[in-house]
């Protein structure tokens, strides 16, 4: 029974199936996961989405046959079309029913690759869509709200669920449900939108709940499409932006939209730019009365304190304001009047006492609030959010009985609690409150510095807890006290739904219980700058969540371990396959560190103390010994000066990250405070001092490697001299000509050899694709100086790009590098005109090594003539979308080494080319 739609189609026809016990057997097909399980009491064989490797296939044998073999110059940008297919087989094969029809070139392939969703939705081939089209047909009346709202994501988004039920809370598209909150009503559409598979899981939470969702391509296009048609809502370009009249806007006058209900950007939460110059910004919101849902992006220059006037906006029901700099934000007394409010989240929101003239204001309709500072959890304000279910707070001076901090065990709906501390809690007020919350799932505490001792001498000698005291929780995690040393509990039953035990910086902590080993819903452990004893005792609990047939069970451990301890955990990782141990490598150190920096600086509100000369001064030195270790950490000449200058510079990286990660990172990433600036309290004094002294010892590390440098380019000037360098080369090669020891790239390297000295048209560009330390550099100078490649071009050329690129350096480079002095009163466009005039009518090699941003690539472009005489561009780039941006490719990918390839890279680097056996 193919396309079964309704359990009424079913009752009607089952009742003549006779069950004559004789082996018979009856096949559905349905979309819809729940009419699988009322059929047959099971939820039957799900069909996933295709892998890339099968698209191809199924893609080959649709356009070539059942053979499917196809052309070698087509294969590359026949990957690309297959792969864009998503792994929905229907368009794999509609697509691939166009192209068999079609004529078999590489320039119509490319055309259908970067117009692929306009021939989707085309006119005559709408039978994707057609056959979609069904599912929303099918929808039930109040689905359909939902499912087009869909369409407002941007492509290939990943999308959160706990905004998108806020968002449709706000919109009004949810039927109220006797006994049920509209989050909750939210949540079944959600499930059954996923149940008709119309939207996919990306991701659960850490508290079991789907955390990430997205959609097919194919079905946001049909939401779009079919949300126009009914005008449901309309698309407007704004730069990347879609934005939806009546309902999101973005870029345009607020006063003239009455009307809206929401206001928020489509790429994360934050929409209207607040600046205290802007005429009066707060007035022109508090017009919009119909707001339900406001999100804000707002600067330092704005009043700490929150508007009296707000609650005129009495429909509001989100409020989320970001990147506003002060350490603490007041909410006037007005804002127990807005009834309507259910998630609020100001970083640093000072919440007033309820007014006490009225009892019966209350905010039932509240759910979230973050991030409170310094909340006063008094029975008053305990009964005036009798329905908060998620609530984040943090306290840098703490007084017990003012914050009243034993009232939050009446907080009974509560299921995420987050608290952290900039201060010391010295008893265990706090732990006796948590220990009756029996509806809690999630637990944080941060930096709370509770003595053990405390918590012991009032719960009992072991910690010992109340069968069920825990019975819902299911992410546990503890960060940075420091006095915790000893954990005793002596039955899983006391964490009976467990799913994530998350430790961070509990540097004395001892072990972790051996009873952890006996939850069955565990599923990983996360560790980060912990001690080798609770590395150690996550091991035996890994061990013992295989023997008890745990398949799913992993550990975690993001921290630099002792090189003793360190066998041991890969040991554990090859030994049981079930458990997956992943460590953070110290060849990726310096990676690390930068990302770290990168977030810093770019998060809209970094500390307001942090020393931006400091960082900047750090960043430069780390780019600096990147670069230097990309280019030549491969060559004999650097064992010769220092052996183990490599590894300084990585552990020089860690103590970096060390640093920063002690003193900043965590409250500014995880946003665990809510103080900004001279008011965070735990900041250590001796921070500038630590990251002064990181940066002077890489300062001596950056002195040994400027000479190894110069070192180097003697040896490189000798070799020059003595090699002749090829007639009508453009610049000479920064390289030394020898041959780099390299290992299991023989596919790519033909690949890319193909690829240069092949015969297609045009000024091909060829990508190469990987993270650092990868050797895409290596494998693109082994290619420049392949004695072929010198004898196919008229004209090669180098240029290292990096991340902070000057154009006119890169033009000077390439043009001529030897005698720059001379070209210096040149500006960059009559440089650009010169590589333009010296590149026309020859067949050039151009690679530019290390590029970043397709703004670099943009300003140079220009120059590089398309003369059609199979002149190729060779980039390397850790960014893959940067490839597809420029190539229209993702390029080739640089993977990691296997085992086999690694030993002999190894041997040939100690024991030479010739000599590579070891002893």
């Amino acid at each position: 029974m193919d396309d079964v739609w309704s359990i009424e189609a079913w009752d009607k026809v089952k009742l003549f199936f006779p069950s004559n016990n004789s082996e018979c057997r009856i096949m559905i097909t349905t979309r819809l996961s729940n009419l699988g399980l009322q059929i047959s009491g099971s939820r039957g064989l799900a069909m996933n989405f295709l892998e890339e490797n099968k698209s191809w296939d199924l893609f080959c044998k649709t356009v070539f046959g059942e053979e499917g073999n196809c052309p070698l110059e087509l294969e590359e940008i026949g990957k690309t079309i297959a792969k864009n297919c998503k792994g929905l087989p229907l368009s794999v094969i509609m697509i691939g029913g166009l192209l068999a029809k079609s004529e078999k070139t590489l320039d119509y392939w490319e055309y259908i690759a970067g117009n692929l969703s306009s021939i989707v939705n085309f006119e005559d081939n709408e039978r994707c869509l057609r056959i979609l089209y069904i599912s929303y047909q099918e929808l039930p009346i109040h689905l359909k709200p939902c499912f087009l709202y869909m369409g407002v994501h941007p492509e290939d988004s990943r999308i959160r669920v706990s905004r998108l039920i806020n968002l449709w809370v706000a919109e009004g598209f949810l039927k109220p449900i006797s006994g049920k909150s509209l989050e909750e009503v939210a949540g079944d559409y959600l499930n059954d939108l996923i149940d008709r598979n119309l939207i996919i899981v990306d991701r659960l939470g850490s508290s079991g709940k789907i955390g990430l969702c997205k959609m097919h391509d194919l079905l946001r296009d049909l939401c779009l499409r079919e949300a126009q048609r009914q005008k449901f809502l309309s698309s407007l370009e704004i730069g990347e932006a879609i934005t939806i009249h009546r309902r999101i806007v973005e870029a345009l006058p607020l006063a003239s939209f009455r009307l809206l209900r929401v206001l928020k950007k489509t790429d994360s939460e934050d929409l209207y730019g607040l600046k205290g110059d802007d005429r009066d910004p707060i007035e022109v919101i508090l017009k919009l009365v119909n707001s339900r849902y406001l999100a804000l992006y707002a600067d330092t220059n704005l009043n700490s304190t929150l508007p009296s006037s707000m609650h005129l906006l009495w429909n509001l029901q989100t409020l989320i304001i970001k990147g506003i700099g002060w350490p603490c934000i007041y909410a006037p007394p007005e804002i127990w009047k807005m009834h309507q409010l259910r998630r609020v989240r100001i970083t640093g929101l000072n919440l007033p006492d309820p007014p006490t003239v009225d009892e019966f204001v209350t905010l039932p309709n509240l759910q979230k609030m973050a991030v409170l500072m310094n909340f006063k959890c008094s029975e008053t304000v305990v009964k005036r959010i009798p329905n908060i279910k998620k609530l984040h707070v943090f306290y840098d001076v703490f007084s017990s009985s003012h914050y009243c901090l034993e009232n939050l065990g009446h907080l009974q709906t509560l299921e995420s609690l987050n608290c952290s501390f900039g201060c010391s809690v010295r008893r265990s007020y706090l732990v006796d409150s948590l220990s009756i919350l029996h509806s809690l799932k999630k637990l944080t505490l941060w930096g709370c510095r509770l003595q053990w001792e405390d918590i012991t001498r009032n719960i009992g000698p072991e910690w010992v807890t109340v069968e069920g005291q825990f019975c819902c929780l299911r992410f546990l995690e503890i960060v940075a006290i420091d006095d915790l040393e000893h954990w005793t509990t002596a039955e899983s039953s006391h964490f009976p739904r467990l799913n994530c035990l998350r430790l961070l910086r509990l540097r004395k902590l001892k072990d972790i219980p051996s009873s952890f080993g006996e939850i069955q819903t565990l599923e990983v452990i996360e560790l980060e700058m912990c001690s080798d004893s609770v590395v150690i005792s996550a091991k035996e609990i890994a061990e013992q969540q295989e023997e008890f047939g745990n398949p799913d069970f992993r550990v975690t451990v993001r921290a630099k371990l002792n090189s003793k301890l360190e066998p041991e955990l890969k040991s554990l990782a090859t030994q049981h396959k079930a458990n997956s141990l992943e460590l953070l490598s110290e060849e990726r150190r310096l990676v690390s560190l930068v990302h770290t920096i990168e977030q810093i600086q770019h998060h809209p509100r970094p500390p307001i103390s942090l020393d931006k000369q400091q960082l900047q001064s750090l960043q430069e030195q780390v780019a600096f010994l990147q670069d230097f270790l990309e280019l030549y950490s491969h060559r004999l000449i650097i064992q010769e000066y220092e052996g183990g200058l490599v590894i300084r510079i990585a552990d020089a990286a860690h103590a970096a990250e060390d640093v920063i990660e002690s003193h900043i990172v965590d409250q500014i990433l995880d946003q665990s405070t809510s103080s900004s600036g001279e008011n965070i309290s735990f900041i250590h004094n001796h921070f500038y001092q630590d990251l002064q002294k990181v940066i002077a010892d890489m300062d001596l590390i950056k002195n040994e490697v400027t000479e190894i440098k110069k070192r180097i380019a003697i040896v490189q000037d000798r070799e020059q001299n003595r090699n002749s360098v090829p007639a009508g080369s453009l610049s000479s090669s920064l390289l030394t000509g020898q041959k780099h020891a390299m290992v299991g790239v023989d596919d790519v390297l033909n690949d890319i050899m193909d690829k240069l000295t092949g015969q297609q048209s045009g000024c091909r560009i060829i990508p190469i694709v990987g993270m650092g330390g990868i050797g895409k550099t290596a494998l693109a100078r082994n290619v420049y100086e392949n004695p072929l490649i010198v004898q196919y071009f008229d004209t090669c050329a180098w240029v290292t790009v990096s991340q902070e690129y000057n154009t006119r350096e890169i033009l000077l480079e390439l043009v001529c590098p030897e005698s720059k002095e001379s070209k210096e009163m040149l500006s960059g466009e009559e440089l650009g005109e010169m590589l333009y005039r010296s590149l026309c009518g020859r067949r050039y090699l151009i690679v530019m090594d290390d590029m970043w941003s397709i703004e670099a690539w943009n300003k140079i472009k220009l120059f590089f003539p398309s003369n059609n005489n199979e002149s190729r561009i060779m980039i390397t780039t850790r960014l893959s979308n940067l490839a597809l941006q420029i190539s229209g490719s993702r390029g080739l990918t640089m993977n990691f080494l296997k085992e086999n390839k690694s030993w002999d890279l190894f041997c040939k680097t100690v024991f030479g080319e010739e000599k590579s056996s070891c002893p």
